[in-house]
């Protein structure tokens, strides 16, 4: 009889849902009173599949609790179970429009990756697109510049750097070891500066009951999303192929100078008070080398944040997450000091980025 009830409940999730009378929409606390049919607390398949067994009359309905929801006066039918199942995946039009409840269903559905553990592959990405510096204190004015793009102040510091070795009197100052040693350096340089703007891609894999609390979002945490309303754009939920799919457009954040906890010591303030570091692996934009304070996050703005998600409808948990935003860091360096007082090189930064992460899960059936 079980695999007959597991069994009808996929013929309904495949089934269209079909149209039915207009009602109010509810609100998240109505929806959690009102479809709770299985008394866990908690809105999901369990409770369609609840209502399944007492269509079947192998479960007595509870008190209190309406079963008839289509309203046809004609019991408790596949019609309903239907409704139900469209309700409690958030597809209905009568809770599709409650925001609070389409993101519970939404973290609990990120959350259910790292406590299921299917195993998935990973593809992230990031490119930086523009990193344009300000610098003074250089050695020589035409190494100050203003809003010149990285790579190009690369450029332009190893060209000085080049012609003063071409210079005799400099060139036989130095040993050739010194020389090839900057030559080397100016190479790298370039070459580093160069491949700063390129697009980087990495896959990892992870198997089944392994690494999910590492390395899925949120990386080394045993939750995958703590988003509030608050943190949201929006939230759209519909079905697609079979799936349901849920996107999250976040709101544009910016951060000033402490706003934004920087560094490893930083990590556990981040998820609880940035909201993109709620759903996202961010940088840690760490100002210090060693214990050393070496620059100053002066601002951080994020922006363009989406998370879509495609889950499957019998188990409830996600097949695919796609994540994506961007940001603008501004940071500037802290200036080396002589002996005698004299600042060094000091280069201010401006930033823009963006980073993906790709999630294919593995399949997982619940009966």
């Amino acid at each position: 009889m079980k695999k007959t009830i597991s069994i009808l409940l996929s013929v309904c999730l495949l089934v269209a849902i079909l149209p039915v009378s207009s009602y109010a929409s509810y609100s998240a606390d109505e929806i959690k009173l009102n479809f709770d049919y299985n008394a866990d607390k908690k809105i999901d398949l369990n409770d369609a599949r609840t209502v399944l067994r007492v269509s079947a009359n192998l479960e007595e309905p509870k008190e209190g609790l309406i079963y008839d929801v289509t309203g046809n006066g004609d019991g408790i039918t596949m019609e309903d179970v239907k409704k139900i199942v469209a309700i409690v995946t958030g597809i209905d039009t009568e809770v599709n429009e409650c925001a609070e409840f389409n993101l519970e269903l939404f973290k609990a559905e990120l959350n259910s990756v790292k406590s299921v553990k299917p195993g998935f592959t990973k593809t992230a990405t990031t490119q930086c697109h523009s990193m344009k510096v300000t610098t003074k204190n250089a050695p020589v004015d035409e190494l100050n510049v203003t809003n010149m793009e990285f790579d190009d102040y690369a450029n332009k510091t190893c060209d000085y750097m080049e012609d003063l070795l071409s210079n005799l009197l400099i060139s036989a100052a130095l040993t050739q070891a010194q020389k090839k040693e900057m030559e080397t350096q100016m190479a790298q340089l370039r070459k580093d500066a160069k491949e700063m703007y390129d697009l980087k891609t990495t896959t990892k894999t992870i198997n089944r009951y392994s690494s999910h609390y590492y390395y899925f979002p949120v990386n080394n945490l045993g939750n995958s999303c703590f988003l509030e309303i608050d943190d949201i754009k929006s939230i759209e939920c519909y079905e697609e192929d079979g799936y349901i799919i849920r996107k999250v457009t976040m709101n544009e954040d910016t951060y000033i100078g402490d706003e934004f906890p920087t560094g490893n010591e930083g990590f556990s303030q981040r998820w609880k008070t940035i909201s993109y570091g709620k759903v996202f692996n961010i940088p840690d934009f760490d100002e210090t080398e060693g214990t050393k304070e070496t620059s100053i996050l002066n601002k951080v703005t994020f922006k363009n944040g989406v998370i879509i998600s495609k889950v499957d409808k019998l188990s409830g948990i996600p097949v695919s997450v796609e994540y994506s935003y961007s940001y603008v860091a501004d940071i500037s360096t802290i200036p080396t000091v002589d002996k005698d007082g004299n600042e060094g090189l000091q280069m201010d930064s401006v930033t823009q980025a963006t980073n993906t992460e790709s999630y294919v899960l593995n399949p997982v059936t619940k009966n």
